[in-house]
């Protein structure tokens, strides 16, 4: 049965319905013993259903995404297994997610692992890994936990030939690490290894995906210009000036990502009017946030919250309130569903609500918790801008310096720690803080194969300069060749 160019909500909803009713009756665990599948046909569909849906992703048309991960799932229960069984199990977890039902989702997700490391090829390892460890896994495991699986995930795709999920799964890395507080110096090295291998894949749509957060890096180790961001723009001007519809589709997802990634770093230097002009523009560029429960939705969501609560305090803007108790309150939906990165910035948004009021011991209370909270989950840099708000807080309530002081001092060593030189020089300088930080070198635990720790990304031949990398030239002339 073909598929609709652009399918309707019905149809999706009466695909879905038949889903369901073929696995009425079975176990989740069976489809890790379905027979081998025999037709060669049905094989080649899937590998067609597998490249529909990478392409849906990234499409204006997103309804063909449901489409053709449910005729994928509906193949295997009918045909047996092939090599596209795990990404079709996986993807029906992530359909999951969009229906609020966390737990299935998650199973379906681990059910695709253990398939894939039943399958005697790796051919499958890339795009199930792309998906489960960027939109599945994190939410019920910490989220520090996907980046090698996904670092896996490239290695096998550049070797297997799987290009596309190979890229998807290295700017996922790359994202996640940021996220993640990994220690900036080496996080920085590493992207631009990252860059050079998109590069040289051809895969310019994930590299201009992962250049925001090497700038991020920059700016905030003090190696860069938080001003000078004509990298990614020129890069994003040039891929989108063709076709302008498609600023709903990849383009838009790149404009979105360089433009939220722009207004954490501008709300993390407490320039919140400029956070604010960054966050705009995202908006105007994009207006389709990431889809389903992709974990660059709660940091979006997170800051989103932080920097309204901002602005309120500093200019008693009323719709930026109003728009700060919305994303407070859906981050509890988040909280309540099981979402376990979820829980320290949930704590956080409430307590930047209740300074708001006058309950001044129950308002501490709940930031120090989030503190507590942000240390247990390994979000280090989140705790920063915890104990840098509680200290703010505790100064507007006049409390007596040595107090405030405390956790601003907190906050200093944790950026610190995290390598965010610039950060620290700006603490130091506007509360005259006594200068003896020092900056973050650890290479991040968690990147390690048998025990010894490496890099994330093997240099290659030809490394580009930095000089070269942020100039325009460069990018017309060898990048979109």
């Amino acid at each position: 049965e073909p598929l609709d160019k652009k399918p309707s909500k019905f149809q999706i909803l009466a695909e879905w319905r038949k889903t369901r009713k073929m696995m009425k009756g079975l176990e989740p665990n069976s489809l890790l013993s379905l027979p081998p599948m025999q037709d060669p046909i049905q094989r080649q569909t899937q590998r067609y259903l597998s490249l529909l849906v990478n392409i849906s992703f990234n499409s204006i048309n997103d309804q063909t995404l449901p489409m053709a991960v449910l005729r994928m799932f509906q193949n295997a229960l009918t045909y047996g297994a092939c090599d596209f069984t795990p990404f079709s199990i996986a993807g029906y977890g992530m359909l999951c997610t969009m229906l609020g039902t966390f737990d299935e989702a998650v199973s379906y997700g681990d059910l695709a692992i253990q398939l894939c490391e039943r399958m005697d090829t790796d051919i499958c390892i890339p795009s199930t890994y792309a998906i489960v460890y960027s939109r599945l896994h994190h939410v019920r495991n910490p989220l520090l936990e996907g980046i090698e699986p996904l670092l896996k995930g490239y290695r096998c795709g550049v070797g297997n030939g799987e290009v596309q999920y190979a890229a998807s799964c290295a700017a996922s890395s790359a994202s996640m690490g940021f996220h993640c507080a990994l220690p900036l110096k080496a996080y920085t090295e590493d992207l631009k290894s990252v860059c050079d291998q998109l590069k040289l894949l051809k895969q310019e749509s994930n590299w201009a995906l992962v250049v925001p957060f090497w700038r991020a890096a920059m700016d905030l180790s003090g190696a860069g210009s938080r001003d000078d961001r004509a990298t990614t723009q020129s890069v994003l001007s040039h891929l989108s000036a063709d076709n302008a519809s498609t600023q709903e589709g990849l383009i838009g997802l790149m404009w979105r990502t360089h433009y939220m990634v722009a207004y954490i770093v501008l709300y993390i230097f407490n320039d919140f009017e400029g956070a604010s002009r960054m966050r705009q523009e995202m908006t105007s560029k994009s207006r389709v946030p990431p889809k389903c429960t992709h974990f660059m939705v709660y940091f979006e969501l997170f800051f989103s919250g932080l920097l309204d609560f901002a602005l309120y305090r500093d200019s008693g803007n009323w719709s930026a309130l109003r728009r700060a108790k919305s994303v407070t309150k859906s981050m509890g939906k988040l909280v309540k569903g099981g979402v376990v990165n979820c829980n320290g910035m949930n704590l956080l948004l409430v307590a930047e609500l209740k300074s708001l009021s006058r309950s001044v011991d129950q308002c501490k209370r709940l930031y120090e918790e989030a503190i507590k909270c942000f240390a247990a989950s390994g979000f280090f840099h989140l705790g920063a801008i915890a104990n840098e708000r509680l200290a703010e807080f505790m100064k507007r309530r006049n409390k007596p310096d040595l107090a405030w002081q405390s956790y601003l001092r907190v906050a200093t060593k944790l950026y610190a720690e995290w390598g965010a030189a610039a950060k620290v020089s700006q603490l130091i300088e506007v509360h005259q803080m006594p200068a003896r930080f020092s900056m973050g070198d650890t290479p991040c635990p968690v990147i390690t194969i048998h025990g010894e720790q490496i890099r994330r990304f093997a240099p290659i031949e030809g490394h580009i300069k930095e000089e070269e990398f942020l100039s325009s030239d460069f990018i017309s002339s060898e990048m979109l060749s």
